[in-house]
Order: structure tokens, then sequence, then C-alpha cells
């Protein structure tokens, strides 16, 4: 058996950054050394080693790392839409106990309709949302009901503002390579 291995950079901005942006000359002089790795883990395809980089800040990782033969390809992955802000309600809620959840939580209307107000909200701010939900319940000494989930929402700022999304599509938009 081969063996694999998978790479995975969290905040791949801060390792990977623009070289005109590195104030630091440990990371001026890191940065080549990183293109010329991936390069070489590139060149060898068959060898099982994968490199996933994960980003907020994708414009702000230095041009050359996104090139074919270091880091292959970019997925920009979106703000959650209504059917996966139901699956991440869902998910979240799951995590409770059954005790603590009101019965109507359950219905698949109410999931609908707290989910097209979770629409623009990302995955963490849901989960937030989720566990101040809980948190408010819990000093209520109430079960977590639609409504206590809806004055979360309500007073919650989204973590993605409109601004931030046009960067988002303007940066996706600059290759044709990211899907």
């Amino acid at each position: 058996m081969v063996p694999r291995a998978v790479v995975f950079l969290y905040e791949a901005e801060a390792l990977l950054a623009t070289r005109d942006s590195q104030g630091s000359t440990v990371m001026q002089r890191i940065t080549p050394v990183l293109l010329s790795q991936f390069a070489k883990i590139s060149r060898h395809r068959f060898k099982p080693i994968l490199v996933i980089a994960a980003t907020n800040m994708p414009w702000g990782i230095d041009n050359a790392f996104l090139r074919p033969g270091r880091l292959d390809k970019a997925l920009y992955v979106g703000l959650p839409n209504q059917n996966d802000c139901i699956r991440l309600l869902r998910h979240f809620l799951q995590k409770r106990t059954t005790d603590c959840l009101d019965s109507d939580l359950y219905e698949e209307k109410h999931s609908r309709e707290l989910a097209n107000q979770l629409v623009g909200y990302s995955g963490a701010d849901i989960e937030q949302i989720i566990d101040d939900a809980a948190l408010e319940a819990f000093y209520q000494k109430e079960r977590i009901t639609r409504k206590i989930i809806e004055d979360t929402i309500k007073v919650w700022p989204r973590s993605v503002d409109g601004e931030q999304l046009e960067k988002y599509k303007d940066w996706r938009k600059r290759d044709g390579n990211i899907a």
C-alpha cells in the first residue's frame, strides 16, 4: 500500500501571501521555497500527496501559488442557499437534546421559514445563531422555539456583507479556472 498524505493549509493567505504584502524578510525567503515544493509535488502526480488551502481572503494569496502545477484548482464556496440553510439549521439543532427543542422546529414549514431568514448568513453565523438561541432559551427556562431563533436572527449581524460578496465575485471573475 502506498502511503498517503493530505496537507491542509487553514487561512492560507497568511502563509501564501502576496509578495508585495510581505513585510518579513523571512517570508520573502520562504515563498520561493514553497513555490518550488508545490511544483515538485505537482510533478509527481502519482505520489499520493494532496494539498488543500482554505481562505476567506483569496485575493491575499500570491498569484504564483494559483498557477497550474501548484494549487491546480480554485473552488469558490459561496454562502448557503435556502436548502443549505435548512440542512445547516437541522444539523445544528440535532446537536441539542430533543427535550430542549420545541416540536414545531421539526415541521417542514417552520424549517423553510427560518431558512428564508437565514439566507445571506454563513454556516458559522447559523451555528452561532443556534448557540445563542439555545443560551437565550436556557436563560428563559424554555425550550428552543422558532420565536427565540427568529429574535436571535434579528440581532445577529451577517459576517459577510454586500461589499465583501462583490469582492469575492470580482476575484472569481478574474480567472476562468475558478469553479
